[in-house]
């Protein structure tokens, strides 16, 4: 790859950026597909150790050619500062090498092959051929898999048994399920309308399915089983100090998830400030409902929870989105995106329990972005939450954040298309916070429900370095969940395996919230009558994905403009 420098700092600082931003796009051909990234479709993640070290070997030269760039201000500042973090995540991604030790039904394997295929959208022929090569290459991906595996088995990083054992659960149940059925994600996908080679390609997406995909999955489901399992880690030894380089590893991971330069101590100290603060609020808003305490808000919040039906449900999660996108207007800038899309999930994903989600566009619009409801296993997102989480991940949130990105062409694709995950889940939780300033919520209830998913934030905080940096065990970690968040015990168990199985990822939603309410309050402060609400939410969305630090920038460059024009 080429790190010729450019000869303008607006150039140079793009350049780099596309440079990454196409790096990272061939490094996780997943990836790609599911930001609709053109080009990779056909192609599957390559995690043997050889591919990954030739792949941080690239990106420490475009880290070298980094260094003597400068760009001083405005949007090139932000770019540059986005592109050196993206290289330095990534560094730190790879070295943490969670590859070698993580079994989860969110993590690599073929529960992230079937989450792809879930998603793909075959536009037209050539797009077929290409879901069909995926296919045929996803034995090697899986041997990948297996290969980090027992390496990371050989030097003591091992598995933990109790997500080892909701995968093998859940690959037994699609291995003894009927391709044919309609329920299985690689035969479901759809072949493009009209077209006269779908019989043949169905046939061929049939049979690859039996002979190719489903035999590597099963050998996948027999490795983990017979040499994994009885290697795996106690829940009493869950969390990644527990392994050797453990430390280290989630050192990394907390600057990949934070952005900013924290200790897992600093954060642990923040969420149980603000678990604490968040408990009397709940407190006092549940005693508008007739409640006294913590335990009796969270048992109220979890019997409303079990009182919707799916179908009632996802009319409620409809209408609060289309509130939300009328009332979008007066409180963000152009561009704002069209309608969200509001969907049932998959049956394989909503048999697995999974919440609520966002799902972007792609960036040729051939798939719009939409919000897949559980209408199979309604439970978060379905009860008290409802609205926080329709908020969230539709409109003012994900929806509204990531298809505006889209439409920002003006922005480096990295920018457009990446997922900073402090930035994004940040404004995610922002997006809950503000629907309040806008009299979105329609009830006392809906008000208790996003107060109890801010909990569920800061809870994480405390939790995921608990578990990963302190040495809790999952036990004592599940215990802390219930005694602060009403959500079902069953979900809350889910949640932790999530946070062992993404070590750090938790972090972001808080501490991205937590940045995004700070530069709000400077803004207003500095600007007094000047400020203007919708202008603070151009500059923070106009930005695109880009690390805390560089929003600061973003936000800081508004408010001088705005300044001087006033």
């Amino acid at each position: 790859m080429s790190t010729d420098e450019p000869t303008s700092s607006t150039s140079t600082a793009r350049a780099l950026a596309d440079q990454v931003h196409a790096l990272l796009l061939a490094g996780d051909p997943f990836e790609a597909s599911m930001m609709g990234a053109p080009g990779h479709d056909a192609d599957v993640p390559d995690v043997r150790r050889a591919a990954q070290d030739a792949q941080r070997d690239e990106l420490l030269q475009l880290a070298r050619a980094a260094e003597g760039l400068d760009a001083a201000a405005g949007p090139e500042a932000v770019t540059l500062a986005t592109a050196r973090h993206a290289v330095a995540s990534a560094v730190d991604a790879l070295d943490a090498a969670t590859v070698e030790h993580v079994v989860s039904t969110m993590g690599p394997g073929p529960a992230t092959a079937l989450l792809v295929a879930s998603q793909s959208g075959i536009s037209g022929p050539a797009a077929a051929e290409d879901y069909l090569d995926r296919l045929r290459a996803l034995p090697s991906y899986v041997d990948g898999c297996l290969e980090r595996l027992r390496e990371g088995a050989a030097q003591g990083r091992t598995p933990v048994a109790a997500l080892v054992d909701v995968v093998l659960a859940q690959l037994g149940g699609y291995l003894a399920s009927d391709p044919s059925s309609g329920g299985d994600p690689v035969t479901s996908v759809a072949p493009p309308e009209g077209w006269d080679g779908a019989s043949a390609w169905r046939d061929e997406v049939h049979e690859l399915a039996r002979t190719v995909v489903r035999p590597a999955f099963g050998r996948y489901r027999d490795v983990v089983a017979d040499e994994l399992r009885p290697l795996s880690r106690a829940d009493e030894a869950c969390g990644l100090v527990h392994l050797p380089g453990g430390e280290e590893d989630y050192a990394r991971l907390v600057r990949v998830h934070t952005t900013l330069p924290l200790d897992a101590a600093e954060i642990h100290a923040t969420g149980q400030d603000a678990v604490e603060e968040l408990a009397a609020r709940m407190v006092e808003l549940g005693a508008r409902l007739g409640t006294v305490g913590l335990p009796e808000v969270l048992a109220g919040a979890r019997s409303a929870s079990a009182q919707r039906d799916a179908g009632e449900a996802m009319a409620a999660a409809s209408a609060a989105v289309r509130r939300a996108e009328a009332a979008a207007p007066a409180w963000f800038p152009e561009p704002l995106p069209g309608p969200c899309t509001i969907e049932p999930m998959t049956e394989h994903l909503a048999a697995a329990g999974l919440p609520p989600m966002y799902f972007p566009p792609s960036p040729d619009g051939s798939r719009p972005g939409a919000y897949l409801f559980n209408a199979l296993k309604p439970g978060a997102g379905a009860g008290w939450d409802l609205e926080a989480t329709a908020y969230h991940e539709a409109v003012p949130g994900h929806h509204l954040q990531l298809s505006r990105a889209q439409l920002q062409l003006d922005l480096p694709a990295l920018q457009r298309e990446s997922n900073v995950t402090a930035y994004t889940e940040g404004w995610g939780l922002y997006a809950e916070h503000l629907a309040e300033d806008m009299g979105l919520y329609t009830s006392d209830l809906d008000r208790l429900g996003a107060l109890a998913m801010r909990m569920t934030r800061a809870a994480r905080l405390v939790v995921d370095t608990g578990m990963h940096a302190l040495g809790w065990s999952r036990g004592r970690a599940l215990a802390f969940f219930v005694e602060h968040v009403p959500l079902p015990e069953q979900f809350l168990e889910s949640e932790i395996n999530r946070y062992l199985g993404m070590p750090g990822q938790a972090l972001s939603y808080y501490t991205g919230y937590r940045e995004i309410l700070r530069l709000r309050a400077a803004a207003e402060q500095e600007l007094g009558a000047a400020y203007d609400v919708r202008g603070f939410h151009g500059a923070v969305l106009g930005t695109g994905a880009v690390p805390l630090p560089a929003l600061a920038t973003a936000v800081g460059t508004w408010v001088g403009s705005t300044t001087l024009r006033a």
